[in-house]
C-alpha cells in the first residue's frame, strides 16, 4: 500500500485492498442496516411525517415527545393527535364535543 492512506476515526486501511474499512462491524438489530461508509448501524433513511420523529432503534416513526392532552384525552400513536378515552351516545338534542369528550346540548331543546 501506498504509504500516507488515511482513513476516518473508526475505520484502518486493509493490507490486502490497501482500502479502509470498518474497524469494527457493530451488531446490527433486525430493524437496521450497516453502513459501511460510516462503520454504524443505521436506519433506512425515510421520512417522518411532521408530528412523528424516528426512533434510531426501532427505525420507526413515533409521536414527538412532549404531547400534551386534556384530562379525559390521549395521544393516539398513529396520528400523534389527542383523542378522547371515551366516546359516550349523545341522544338526538347533543352533539359530541372532541375537545371536551362530553355530549353538549344543541339546538332549542336545550335548558336555559
Amino acid at each position: 500500500c501506498k504509504p500516507g492512506i488515511s482513513c476516518a476515526r473508526n475505520q484502518r486501511v486493509n493490507p490486502q485492498t490497501c482500502q479502509c474499512e470498518c474497524a469494527k462491524r457493530p451488531q446490527c438489530s433486525r430493524f437496521q442496516d450497516f453502513n459501511p461508509r460510516t462503520c454504524r448501524c443505521e436506519c433506512e433513511n425515510r421520512p417522518c411525517p411532521r408530528n412523528q420523529v424516528l426512533n434510531p432503534k426501532t427505525c420507526q416513526c413515533s409521536c414527538k415527545p412532549g404531547i400534551r392532552c386534556s384530562r379525559n384525552q390521549r395521544v393516539n400513536p398513529h396520528t400523534c393527535q389527542c383523542e378522547c378515552d371515551k366516546k359516550p351516545r349523545c341522544s338526538k338534542y347533543e352533539v359530541f364535543n372532541p375537545y371536551a369528550c362530553q355530549c353538549e346540548c344543541q339546538g332549542k331543546w336545550c335548558p336555559g
